[in-house]
């Protein structure tokens, strides 16, 4: 069988990665090495040997999230290498390509080996972490003169989490994700003609790309109306375009959207389109609550590695700092704030025992009680917010009386009341993907919900102490959210993670000097350290 070259690089990795990986003595740098000068968060510096170049290495920096492999006999001498991950982008993001976002770490390579007798290249992989998203992904190099990224040859995984690329020349290395489709939730309409859609962005008679992200069928369809008018769906297309990339009777399919046409003469996404421009709107759409500005990027602070993040000055409700903050992303557990606020709507009856059956439990963090066990809903709020138990938020959907369904059409119909048009829920627990909002909206929801009293004491606890009924068995709940003892001057805080949402984390914070009040929200950060990273800058962005 004849082995495709994406797929080549990423078995050679598969083999590489485990055979490789050796002890090596650590020597100082060439002293007529310039590095660039940004802060190291990891590094790797060694003289390659002979005995090394025979049977090759493998250098892993930032918990396997950077591996660069060295094959065996790239060299007929040794070298000496120096792989850094750096903070930030030589010259910050001015030089950035339009519509691409930098993903991933940055690493700053150094190496005296000779070029052009080297047998074989380098093989870099740096996480980008985008699962679920079919955006293009460039890795590039950094040239100083030009002060341009130029783009090097590369591939992305099946499942875009890793950028893959070969080089054998030393420079800065980072990963770019293009800004030019738009993610969300297709829906279809009855309409007579074949490949027609609805959407609210681009103008009438423009043609679009659609790809279904689950199973890569694409289609061209052109705008002939407006819609959808549904939290969390991008584009309505017609029984018969819906049919190409996915079945009808599964009624939803999560897609990309590209301009594929010169229709838009210079209007963009979100560019105003006034009411002559409209064909009628399929009849099963719901009328349209007053949309927001749009918030997009906004003094963005490129230290930031989550995928989206919002700050908003509480005192006069801007958002004075983002990132990709009118895009739907998954939620996770920060779905447990509009659980919270649906609960506290149908005023519980906090002495209330409620029964732990076999459809309460949950993957994830949860609460462990055997079945037939009771707890008050009062202990089960705490362990919700404090603990951000799976099981206890599905029981606590129970004591409102309310069916999965039921509580789902109220937690959407919460958002909608808000005015928040990108949150979308499925369930109360933030473990279904179907969980999804925007950064922008977010915020807004998580700041309305630490107004409550009773949310924003419980998320501001680090322990919890209570006994089930019955049984009087003893439990400590304890939080992980390293915000408690952060520093910070915090007036509410939620975490949240699941393997397509990565670590998100909302805070929000009184100024200890100016009592400036500041929320932010950061969603898809590549790691628990980074998250907590991006939430210092992101307030710190709201402070300004």
């Amino acid at each position: 069988m004849r082995m495709t070259r994406p797929k080549l690089i990423l078995t050679a990795f598969a083999f590489i990665i485990p055979l490789l990986v050796v002890a090596l003595p650590q020597n100082a740098l060439a002293d007529d090495w310039k590095l660039s000068g940004h802060w190291i968060i990891d590094s790797f510096e060694s003289r390659i040997s002979d005995q090394t170049i025979q049977r090759g290495y493998t250098v892993t920096l930032q918990n396997r999230e950077v591996m660069m492999a060295i094959p065996a006999n790239i060299s007929d001498s040794d070298f000496k290498l120096r792989v850094d991950s750096i903070d930030l982008l030589p010259s910050g993001v001015e030089h950035v390509k339009k519509n691409e976002l930098h993903v991933g770490p940055i690493i700053e390579i150094h190496h005296d080996a000779n070029v052009d007798q080297m047998s074989q290249e380098f093989l870099l992989r740096i996480a980008v972490n985008r699962p679920g998203r079919y955006n293009r992904i460039w890795l590039r190099r950094w040239n100083p003169k030009a002060q341009t990224w130029d783009r090097i040859r590369n591939q992305v995984d099946d499942l875009h989490m890793w950028a893959v690329a070969t080089f054998k020349e030393p420079g800065i290395y980072a990963a770019f994700e293009a800004q030019d489709v738009e993610e969300g939730i297709a829906s279809w309409f009855p309409d007579r003609r074949d490949m027609v859609a609805a959407h609210n962005g681009y103008p009438i008679g423009s043609h679009l790309r659609v790809t279904n992200l689950d199973n890569a069928k694409s289609i061209i369809v052109t705008v002939v109306s407006r819609g959808p008018y549904v939290p969390g769906r991008v584009v309505d297309l017609s029984h018969d375009a819906f049919n190409q990339i996915a079945s009808p009777g599964q009624g939803v399919a999560r897609v990309g959207i590209w301009a594929v046409d010169a229709l838009m003469s210079g209007q963009v996404l979100g560019a105003t389109v006034t009411r002559q421009e409209s064909a009628p709107a399929p009849a099963v759409q719901a009328p349209a609550i007053s949309a927001k500005p749009l918030v997009g990027n906004k003094n963005v602070d490129s230290s930031i590695r989550a995928i989206a993040y919002a700050s908003m000055n509480i005192d006069t409700g801007d958002i004075v700092s983002a990132k990709n903050a009118d895009k739907p992303y998954p939620l996770a557990s920060l779905t447990k704030l509009m659980t919270a606020l649906v609960v506290l709507d149908k005023n519980p009856d906090w002495g209330k025992l409620v029964t732990y059956e076999p459809d309460d439990n949950a993957d994830g963090a949860k609460l462990y009680i055997q079945y037939g066990d009771k707890v008050n809903v009062r202990d089960l709020w705490y362990t919700m917010l404090i603990g951000s138990a799976n099981n206890a938020a599905k029981m606590l959907r129970k004591s409102t009386g309310l069916s999965v369904p039921e509580f789902r059409d109220a937690m959407n119909a919460k958002a909608q009341s808000l005015g928040l048009s990108t949150l979308s829920f499925y369930e109360p627990t933030g473990l279904d993907v179907k969980n999804v909002g925007s950064a922008s909206d977010y915020v807004r929801l998580a700041q309305i919900a630490f107004q409550k009293d009773k949310i924003r004491e419980a998320t501001l606890m680090s322990a919890y102490s209570f006994n089930t009924a019955g049984r009087n068995e003893p439990h400590t709940i304890r939080t992980l959210n390293k915000m408690i003892n952060s520093g910070w001057q915090l007036t509410g805080t939620k975490t949240g993670y699941t393997g397509e949402a990565h670590w998100c984390l909302v805070a929000q914070v009184k100024g200890k000097t100016t009592n400036k009040n500041v929320i932010a929200v950061t969603l898809g950060s590549p790691s628990d350290a980074w998250r907590y990273a991006d939430m210092d800058s992101a307030l710190n962005a709201g402070f300004k």
